[in-house]
């Protein structure tokens, strides 16, 4: 998960990259799949799949 143009290496590292909602759109382009914003909880959205 991640949130930021920093993130963008982490992202494409990962098996499965999730980019938050009010990420740029540099790194949303990268992501896997785009969650919600810090403010819709798209953190607790993401971690529900798995927990």
């Amino acid at each position: 998960m991640g949130d930021g143009n920093n993130d963008i290496e982490m992202l494409q590292w990962a098996g499965r990259g999730v980019a938050m909602g009010h990420a740029p759109l540099t790194l949303t382009e990268v992501a896997d799949h785009v969650t919600g914003s810090i403010d819709d909880d798209g953190l607790v959205d993401e971690l529900r799949r798995y927990l």
